[in-house]
């Protein structure tokens, strides 16, 4: 009997997450982004920012994530969690919906020039915006359930997923970052573009230690595809608002 009951128990224990794949898609995905955005033209940050190249290796880490999530959220969840993503991609890429956000600013001596918006500014607007009706849906989905069993579990995976989901447009203003780095002049914003790579250097880190701990807890849906590629993703989509709001400080610098 003891032995029938340790086989059950064997059988529902699943299948442990590899952490050395877990570290590999993490590295894999800094590199890519680094090299992405190293590579990305030089522009005056005052104006618009290009997001072109770094938007393509974030699209397909949320859609990866997506894919291959850990998370036991469901399908519903999922969907939720990519719309918010897409809505987020969208305020991040969209230089038009800053006027829905903020009023106009103007300079000069009559007031009457006209300033544009920093993509971050909009972008953050939208994530507040976003973070609160994920919540909001979230807890709304679960009530409808008939059967609420596990309600805290799947409330906070989904939750989790969304705002992975989020975050990691953030990504895309990496460029900001390293156009500061590039900075001829030597002045603060050289320092704090390079203050801000250590930060998110130091992050990255402690967020892969983190993961570790993720990979072992997991417990995925049987028949997930790929749950590692997920977990591995996650510690990366979350940095996005270190990487916004660092390059929106090396923005106002220059």
């Amino acid at each position: 009997m003891i032995q029938t009951q340790s086989s059950a128990q064997t059988a529902e224990q699943p299948d442990a997450i590899p952490f050395p794949k877990v570290v590999a898609v993490q590295v894999c995905a800094y590199v890519v982004l680094v090299a992405v955005s190293a590579c990305s033209p030089m522009r005056d940050l005052q104006g618009a920012v290009h997001v072109a190249y770094t938007t393509v290796p974030v699209v397909a880490a949320m859609a990866l994530f997506t894919w291959c999530s850990s998370l036991r959220d469901g399908l519903a969840g999922r969907v939720i969690a990519a719309v918010a993503g897409a809505l987020s991609l969208a305020c991040a890429v969209g230089q038009s919906l800053g006027a829905l956000f903020f009023p106009v600013r103007a300079t000069g001596a009559e007031g009457t020039e006209p300033v544009g918006f920093y993509p971050q500014e909009t972008w953050a607007a939208g994530v507040v915006g976003l973070l609160v009706a994920l919540v909001l849906v979230s807890f709304a989905r679960q009530m409808a359930r008939e059967d609420r069993s596990h309600l805290i579990r799947s409330l906070s995976h989904g939750v989790t997923g969304g705002v992975a989901m989020i975050a990691a447009p953030g990504w895309c203003f990496l460029p900001d970052l390293f156009a500061g780095c590039r900075a001829a002049d030597g002045g603060p914003a050289l320092t704090v573009a390079w203050a801000g790579c250590a930060v998110i250097a130091v992050l990255a880190v402690l967020l892969g230690i983190a993961s570790y701990l993720w990979a072992r807890d997991a417990n995925p849906v049987e028949g997930a595809a790929h749950p590692w590629l997920g977990i591995g993703l996650m510690p990366v989509m979350f940095l996005g608002p270190v990487v916004a709001v660092a390059g929106l400080i090396t923005t106002l610098l220059v």
